[in-house]
Order: structure tokens, then C-alpha cells, then sequence
């Protein structure tokens, strides 16, 4: 489905997960797959790597994160950058 708009004042504290993402330059669409093993990939801070430019205008970025049981089904506002 569609994500609903929501106001910023109904989203929870907003969470900054802007530090600790990896990256991969490059067009290889392998890189989509969840299952990828992407400890070869460079570690990347988002603030960092959008001053920078890019090699060929492709760029892979994955990052994993938890929710807390009480955060799941509720609107949450990510942070990157």
C-alpha cells in the first residue's frame, strides 16, 4: 500500500541514523539482495558521503536497525543526515 502522510508532531522522537551505514559504488544489482554479506563495503557516515561527490553517479548504502517492541506498527521518523 501507500504510506499515509503524517504531521511531524504525531511521529515518535525522531531516530538519527545518519552514523554507521555501509556503501558500495558502483551499478551491480546484486547489491539489492537482503542476504548480501557487505563486509567488504566501506563504512560511511550519510552527513559525510552527501558533501562528497560520487564516481559514477551509482552508490549502494545498506544499514540494519532495531525497533523496540513498543516502536513496531508506530509512525517513526529516521534522521539521515
Amino acid at each position: 500500500g501507500v504510506a499515509q502522510e503524517q504531521p511531524v508532531t504525531t511521529l515518535l522522537a525522531p531516530v538519527d541514523v545518519s552514523k554507521g551505514w555501509k556503501m558500495q559504488t558502483g551499478d551491480d544489482p546484486a547489491s539489492a539482495r537482503p542476504d548480501l554479506d557487505t563486509g567488504n563495503w566501506a563504512d560511511a557516515n550519510l552527513s559525510e558521503v552527501w558533501q562528497s561527490p560520487r564516481s559514477d553517479g551509482f552508490t549502494w548504502f545498506r544499514k540494519s536497525f532495531r525497533l523496540a517492541p513498543s516502536e513496531l506498527n508506530q509512525p517513526v521518523g529516521l534522521v539521515l543526515g
